[in-house]
């Protein structure tokens, strides 16, 4: 009995953390490389969100993670240094609050989003979508994804699947930034 509870919790957290692993970026194609995003929403505090907050940017770096996924709490801090020290470069960061198909209760997304964002002591731009925005992003159906996105709303190649240290962040940005990236 013992070896049975043993072997369903094992494939259990398997499954529970393969969509959360990594740290490369994607070997398959982006789904959305090239594709204009219906970028719009609204803050944490109900302020209502469009894609011409992009224009001000030279790069936007847009992180899709969940109030309940750990791996994308965790990355939050490091997100959050790269918006500061790269907001002098134009470098915009934007977390993306995933909304679950089945689950859409915006106001205990928005207070969950509140509480780790207090908690973890987080000032980059954080929003919900909007349905239109929650679908394109929602072609990644796990979390975290970070894609990266210019000024017009248009993906580029490169993104990244699973939770990420700063150092990689910072690599990939400063290619974006040299137009190294596609």
């Amino acid at each position: 009995m013992k070896k049975i509870f043993v072997i369903i919790v094992s494939i259990f957290l398997l499954i529970s953390i393969s969509g959360c692993s990594g740290n490369d970026v994607e070997k398959e194609k982006n789904i959305l490389s090239g594709k204009t995003l219906s970028f719009s929403g609204k803050d944490l505090n109900g302020n209502k969100i469009t894609k011409d907050l992009l224009k001000d940017y030279d790069l936007i770096v847009i992180n899709k993670w969940g109030t309940s996924c750990n791996p994308c709490v965790q990355e939050m801090p490091d997100l959050q240094k790269i918006q500061d020290e790269f907001k002098n470069r134009k470098v915009k960061v934007i977390g993306v609050i995933s909304m679950d198909k089945e689950k859409n209760d915006e106001k205990s997304l928005i207070d969950d989003a509140k509480k780790i964002t207090s908690i973890k002591k987080i000032n980059y731009l954080n929003i919900l979508p909007d349905k239109k925005f929650n679908e394109q992003l929602n072609k990644f159906d796990f979390v975290p994804v970070t894609l990266f996105v210019k000024p017009d709303g248009k993906v580029l190649d490169t993104y990244i699947t699973g939770a990420t240290k700063y150092d990689y962040f910072k690599k990939l940005i400063d290619s974006a930034l040299k137009g190294e990236l596609k």
